[in-house]
């Protein structure tokens, strides 16, 4: 993707040894690309698995970039599709979110949002610190604010994109 979108590679080097090192050690280098794709690249290129995005959310997430909704037909394969959710801990403040709500754990405490009674949820990327800002307010007036530091770039564009994806799905009203 890198490649087709800014011409060259996120860990070159000048001998495969040292781009081996690279892809083991260092974060991608994805200056060359523009702002608006940089955090699907940097998903991507997660060292952990689990932290890539799946084909299907790659997708959504360039539909997104292109402002537009995915036309899919109905296939079977995704109503065993689970639920996005999103669990994102730093050693002092955790944010949860899924299909029963968010939850925000700040020193020891935690509020809990459902959906139906969250008014809204306020999302904040400060990409200079790693960090994710979220706060989350109720009819009532009562806010809980919340911001968790993620390892790497790329583990803070996952939180970003699961979070968007989550409040499109369970709290549209919310944004």
């Amino acid at each position: 993707m890198l490649v087709a979108a800014a011409g060259g590679s996120a860990y070159e080097a000048d001998t495969p040894l040292m781009t081996a090192h690279r892809i083991a050690h260092d974060e991608p280098d994805l200056h060359p690309l523009t702002h608006a794709i940089r955090p699907l690249v940097a998903a991507c290129l997660a060292p952990e698995p689990e932290l890539r995005p799946t084909a299907a959310e790659t997708l959504e997430w360039l539909a997104a970039l292109l402002g537009r909704e995915l036309d899919v037909e109905d296939d079977p394969a995704d109503a065993e599709t689970p639920e996005p959710t999103l669990s994102a801990r730093d050693h002092k403040h955790v944010l949860t979110a899924g299909p029963d709500g968010l939850a925000l754990g700040v020193e020891g405490g935690t509020a809990e949002f459902d959906w139906a009674k969250l008014e809204s949820a306020t999302v904040v990327p400060q990409r200079r610190w790693r960090a994710l800002d979220v706060e989350a307010a109720t009819a009532g007036g009562s806010a809980w604010p919340c911001t968790v530091h993620a390892g790497t770039e790329a583990e803070l564009e996952r939180w970003i994109f699961q979070l968007h994806r989550i409040l499109r799905r369970y709290a549209p009203h919310a944004r």
